[in-house]
């Protein structure tokens, strides 16, 4: 036999680098165990709450949130041990909504920590604390902005992300005005004020229909086979976008 000529082994070790791995127990355990130390987390952060609805719903965010950790934990990993794993469009969606997810969490995190250090800071320590949301919040409408003009994918694609990196910014700009003006000094009654919030209004309503829309539409019309983790994408994709209707429909009923 040629020492020169790769061996079955060999071929089959470079097949399964440079495809998607299946979905194992070991990933759906790291999921679960992401799972559960958010909720542990955010439940120690936060009072204890009798609404059952608001607390499912906050469930429902952390289980989308850690399914994006989970993804991009392990597109990470894959990177790492140098496996060439195409990337589909589902992969930048679900490592995005595990981008959007770290803001908060992080947030939290950082005032968890400052709050324990130093609960009654100076106004220079006050300020600095109240100055890593908004860092956070940045860095998210960044990766978002960056997969759009950057990531190797269907242009068609970023039609998914533009309402969300569009709400995104609007909402980082108008934190940074209120906290910088303050609420006093809002004009709420300029023409530029309620264009805005009209247009948050509009984009966040119409946010869920793009990614719906393209997840059907690739479904139906794609030839190229897509792997779970392309379809884990798109579905934490879309229920992110979904979730404000699933507040507002508790808001109501919480209403009645």
């Amino acid at each position: 036999m040629n020492p020169d000529q790769p061996n079955a082994d060999d071929i089959a070790a470079t097949t399964d680098d440079s495809g998607m791995p299946p979905f194992t127990l070991r990933m759906l355990l790291v999921w679960v165990a992401i799972c559960a130390v958010l909720i542990e987390f955010w439940r120690q952060g936060n009072s204890r709450s009798e609404d059952l609805a608001w607390d499912s719903l906050v469930g429902i965010k952390l289980v989308i949130w850690s399914a994006g950790l989970s993804g991009l934990g392990l597109r990470i990993w894959w990177w790492k041990q140098g496996r060439n794993i195409p990337w589909q469009p589902g992969h930048w969606l679900l490592c995005l909504v595990g981008c959007v997810g770290l803001s908060p969490i992080l947030s939290k995190l950082v005032l968890e920590i400052f709050w324990r250090i130093d609960p009654y800071p100076n106004p220079v320590g006050l300020l600095i604390q109240q100055s890593f949301p908004y860092v956070f919040l940045l860095a998210a409408v960044l990766a978002i902005w960056g997969v759009i003009f950057f990531a190797p994918m269907r242009h068609v694609w970023t039609l998914a992300l533009f309402p969300e990196a569009i709400t995104r910014s609007l909402s980082l700009v108008l934190e940074l005005y209120f906290a910088i003006f303050q609420p006093l000094l809002i004009p709420s009654g300029s023409t530029t004020y309620t264009v805005v919030i009209w247009g948050y209004g509009i984009i966040s309503t119409i946010s869920p229909l793009p990614i719906l829309i393209l997840a059907l539409w690739d479904g139906v019309m794609n030839e190229q086979p897509r792997d779970w983790m392309h379809w884990a994408g798109v579905a934490a994709w879309s229920l992110l976008m979904l979730y404000p209707y699933l507040a507002a429909v508790v808001l109501l009923l919480g209403i009645q």
